[in-house]
């Protein structure tokens, strides 16, 4: 028991009563009377009755979240915050948890605080009491998503593979199949030369923030940090003990502006996509490049899509200011089958123009299809990929009558939806690719696992 403060009675009875009366009443009756005043409408009442709660015992969970509720609802934003805050931290009970969780990203919501928000709708995701609840906070998410003018993106892998270092299955020199003799014994490759097993480290971040945005169009300026990091095998440090793999380091930044906005009576979506990077490899500078990108899509139907795209690229490699320039066409086909399942096709054609020797005049044609199975057996996202490319060199001194290169490779991709932290999960990828070339210095193949993570929403 204890007695309350004249205010509080004014609160409860009005001020008349309250200027001859005192009351006593057990905190039972005062939190019963104060969820009372939330279902009745009358947040105000309820916020007076919280705080005298509060006044008693600072960590009351039920008068945290009785105070929290009802600034949230009067939008005292600041203070719903700060009592959700507290009885997040306190609360030993998932269902306390997630309350507090998505009462705080509310209140941050109504601040148009919207990164705060989605940093604790993930801790609502992270506690929530069922699939349904879950599923809510995945479309919370995504409507901050949209008014958030700032983006965010990461991705973090580690992907053991067969042949690191992108060399040769052969190890003699070849030309139209034949080793190349020198005194009339083959031309050996080096052992760095030769594929090397071992693990590549990679880390992305990109962060976007959109300037302009109305009903017909938007641009979104970001920026963008890669880094990829390696280390050998046991196997492959005794195969090729002087190879640094600290040659492999490869780290680039990007600045890139994106526009979509829709032209005509059909309003016909467009994306046109600028780049301008930098990159370094083992902490030296390696080049600067830019690119830019024009898309469109049509919808031929409610589950067919198709895409296409122009990128138009130039490179300027450091140390020798010599530029490549190149142009691609890309087409794909989208066809959603139900059931979550769906096929991809895509195929591409581009040409590389160079005044570099080392990098050479290219063409290239690609060609891919994929098909999601969406969820198996209710725990797995499963696609398979199979693709090919084609590749012709001009002739060159180590191939003078030109060089080609056609690679095959199969990806098996694998999502662990059910396995989840904070709305992130685990993705494996396993790819084997083989590329059969008529300079055997090119000739290779390999075998690498992916596993990084991604958000579910």
């Amino acid at each position: 028991m204890f007695r309350l403060t004249w205010l509080l009675v004014a609160v409860m009875l009005g001020p008349s009563y309250a200027a001859t009366q005192t009351i006593s009443v057990t905190p039972n009756e005062m939190r019963s009377t104060a969820f009372g005043a939330l279902q009745d409408g009358q947040p105000a009442r309820a916020l007076a009755l919280g705080e005298a709660l509060l006044l008693r015992a600072a960590d009351d969970p039920i008068a945290l979240r009785i105070e929290g509720q009802a600034a949230l609802e009067i939008r005292q934003s600041d203070v719903a915050v700060r009592h959700g805050r507290m009885l997040y931290q306190i609360a030993d009970d998932n269902k306390v948890r997630f309350f507090a969780a998505r009462l705080v990203a509310l209140a941050h919501a109504q601040q148009k605080n919207y990164t705060r928000s989605q940093i604790w709708l993930r801790r609502a995701r992270q506690v929530a009491p069922d699939a349904a609840t879950a599923a809510s906070i995945a479309q919370d998410y995504a409507t901050l998503r949209q008014r958030n003018p700032l983006s965010f993106n990461f991705d973090f892998g580690v992907q053991p593979s067969s042949n690191i270092n992108n060399g040769s299955s052969e190890s003699t020199y070849e030309r139209y199949g034949q080793p190349v003799l020198f005194l009339g014994q083959p031309i050996g490759l080096t052992p760095s030369a030769q594929s090397l097993s071992g693990y590549q480290f990679s880390a992305d971040a990109t962060v976007g923030y959109t300037v302009n945005e109305n009903a017909n169009s938007r641009t979104v300026v970001s920026v963008t940090g890669q880094m990829l990091r390696y280390a050998l095998s046991n196997d492959a440090k005794a195969a090729a003990p002087t190879f640094d793999v600290g040659n492999l380091a490869y780290d680039r930044a990007v600045l890139g502006v994106r526009h979509d906005w829709r032209v005509g009576e059909a309003r016909q979506p467009l994306t046109a996509v600028f780049k301008y990077g930098v990159s370094q490899i083992n902490g030296e500078f390696y080049a600067r490049d830019v690119e830019f990108d024009l898309s469109t899509q049509w919808l031929l139907n409610e589950r067919t899509r198709v895409r296409s795209c122009v990128r138009l690229g130039q490179v300027t490699y450091a140390g020798t200011g010599n530029t490549s320039e190149s142009w691609a066409l890309d087409l794909g086909w989208n066809r959603a089958l139900g059931d979550g399942d769906a096929v991809i096709v895509r195929g591409s054609v581009g040409r590389t123009l160079s005044d570099d020797a080392v990098r050479l005049n290219s063409d290239r044609q690609d060609f891919g299809i994929t098909y999601n199975f969406g969820r198996v057996a209710d725990v797995f996202d499963v696609s398979l990929g199979l693709g090919r490319q084609w590749r012709s060199f001009e002739p060159s001194a180590t191939a003078p009558d030109g060089r080609t290169d056609l690679r095959t490779d199969v990806t098996l991709t694998v999502g662990l939806p059910l396995i989840e932290f904070y709305g992130f999960s685990p993705i494996a990828k396993l790819e084997a690719y083989q590329t059969n070339s008529n300079v055997s210095r090119f000739q290779s193949d390999g075998l690498s696992v992916d596993v990084s993570i991604r958000s579910n929403f």
